[in-house]
């Protein structure tokens, strides 16, 4: 960690084809976590989540 510093994005020439493939990587989990919470979201509104669920996310309530 010592050693650790920051370099701007445009020094990194020689690294290049690897921040695109992480930046692709990284607009694809983004995409996709996007999706999940647009699916749970419509769920919950739909009341598909389980209903112990429900009830600690309405309530505040929990198993004790």
């Amino acid at each position: 960690m010592e050693h650790d510093f920051w370099v701007k994005k445009e020094e990194l020439g020689n690294a290049k084809e690897v921040l695109e493939d992480f930046e692709g990587r990284m607009e694809v989990e983004i995409r996709r976590q996007e999706k999940l919470n647009r699916v749970e979201e419509q769920d919950f509104r739909r009341g598909k989540l389980p209903g112990k669920f429900m009830i600690r996310m309405l309530y505040g309530w929990n198993n004790g």
